[in-house]
């Protein structure tokens, strides 16, 4: 038994009461409309599905499926690769998933944070921002294609950019993207050792290692 108001679904019910202000449904009046004695399947959800007597039941086309600020926040951060695919891991798959995403986090994150490079003759910090890759790149190629430029940059310890050789600047380039491809190829061989763990133990034993700078 169902009530049905504009053919959608308004709720579904054993049985009512006629009142004088309406219909007294699961302790709630329903001041509108008409009682259908049909068989309802039990997958049939107020408001999402619709029903009259040509069609029977059918999807209502004007449904938005509601969602709370809390999985819609969740919705967000998975959007912004802030936060594990899967919610509730329950299956290895599941686990592998969030395993494979945790460790893909933290070597951008390393990879972002910086490297040190001995270009100018000692070991200097320098920041590696996706901006300060590009960047470091464009100052090499510049200056290589046109000897006339002189390219700057600066270590994480100098306020200001200072003059750089092309020497220099190609070593600084050429060290950053030696890092990178290194935490790249570290992330792959950990990623393949997830995929081949038959446990979920196995799986969360496993852990991102950072770079030891000698």
């Amino acid at each position: 038994m169902i009530l049905v108001e504009n053919e959608v679904v308004i709720t579904v019910m054993d049985s009512y009461e006629q009142k004088e202000n309406g219909k007294l449904i699961n302790g709630c009046i329903y001041p509108m409309g008409s009682v259908i004695n049909v068989i309802t399947p039990a997958d049939v959800v107020p408001q999402k599905y619709c029903y009259d007597s040509t069609n029977g039941f059918y999807l209502n086309p004007n449904y938005v499926e509601y969602i709370s600020p809390e999985q819609e926040l969740i919705k967000i951060k998975k959007k912004l690769g802030e936060i594990p695919p899967i919610t509730s891991p329950s299956t290895l798959l599941d686990y592998q998933t969030n395993k494979i995403f945790e460790l893909s986090k933290a070597c951008e994150e390393e990879i972002l944070t910086g490297f040190y490079s001995t270009a100018r003759g000692t070991s200097e910090w320098y920041t590696n921002s996706r901006d300060d890759q590009s960047n470091i790149i464009a100052q090499a190629t510049l200056a290589t294609l046109n000897p006339a430029i002189i390219p700057q940059w600066k270590s994480a310890n100098e306020s200001i950019c200072t003059d750089f050789t092309l020497a220099q600047m190609t070593q600084l380039a050429t060290d950053g993207a030696i890092f990178k491809t290194e935490r790249i190829k570290t992330f792959e061989t950990l990623k393949v050792a997830v995929l081949a763990c038959t446990t979920i133990e196995e799986v969360e034993a496993i852990s991102w290692s950072k770079k030891v700078w000698s």
